[in-house]
């Protein structure tokens, strides 16, 4: 599960979003400052993978990628890319145009479906593989999408959807603190009173064996037994500059984040 919201506003585009994660996995490495020899842009680090779930680079361009669980999955015996090293390439990419030749070139064949995002000042967007198509054609950036691979995946998102656009955003804070809430959650249930205890609590346990509560599977910043968010990205675009924000670990939790910018060429 991955969430992505970005708003564009008077001098910038603000973009936030929270990587989830099995709670096996290894831990990703906080952003870095990379050289391909042409390009400079900063990355976190996926080991498992090496590649990464975003990047930003000094050409101001930058890359996101959210796994479409939805699709069509190709069985484990099929020869498969980390999705990840899709944003490694993209990263040193140094206009549109390569931009536009790198995707072209991607092999969906050996890939599972996923979405992939590019934000510049000028231009926002979207190339979703369904796991069916045999070419990727760009289309519109919506505001907001998630990823997420649980048994109940159609009424999380739809709820986020909702929840999402019944808020009025208009800075950067407003951003970040959807991206450490504990909502939405569904109407009627027990894990409403998770938020009512407090922003910062993980799960809940009532003496009642018939109403515990075992993870948050709906909120932004989401809490399940066998997966979390493991961090949150906060960058803000401007025309001169790329700044990010890196929330290593869970956002409601974590009050220390790692800053890195960039001045773009």
């Amino acid at each position: 599960m991955c969430s992505l919201n970005w708003r564009k506003f008077e001098s910038h585009i603000s973009i936030a979003f929270n990587r989830d994660e099995s709670v096996d996995r290894a831990k990703a490495e906080i952003p870095h400052l990379f050289n391909d020899g042409t390009v400079n842009f900063l990355m976190p680090r996926d080991p498992a993978g090496n590649g990464s779930w975003l990047a930003v680079n000094q050409c101001g361009f930058v890359f996101l990628l959210l796994n479409d669980y939805q699709g069509q999955l190709k069985s484990t015996e099929h020869e498969l890319i980390s999705r990840g090293l899709l944003i490694r390439g993209l990263a040193s990419c140094r206009s549109l145009q390569e931009i536009t030749k790198f995707v072209a070139n991607i092999d969906l064949t050996k890939s599972q479906p996923f979405y992939l995002v590019m934000i510049s000042m000028e231009k926002q967007i979207c190339w979703h593989y369904d796991g069916i198509k045999t070419e990727l054609v760009a289309g519109t950036l919506p505001e907001q999408i998630y990823s997420s691979g649980h048994a109940d995946a159609e009424e999380i998102i739809k709820l986020r959807k909702q929840h999402v656009s019944s808020l009025n955003i208009e800075n950067d804070d407003d951003l970040i603190k959807l991206h450490k809430s504990h909502q939405p959650q569904p109407n009627n249930s027990v894990d409403n009173l998770a938020d009512n205890l407090g922003d910062s609590i993980n799960s809940l346990e009532l003496v009642d064996d018939e109403l515990k509560v075992g993870d948050l599977k709906y909120p932004i910043c989401m809490h399940r037994e066998d997966a979390k968010t493991q961090s949150l990205t906060h960058i803000i675009l401007m025309d001169h500059v790329v700044k990010m924000k890196y929330w290593n670990g869970q956002p409601c939790s974590t009050d220390h984040f790692f800053y890195s910018g960039l001045t773009l060429s």
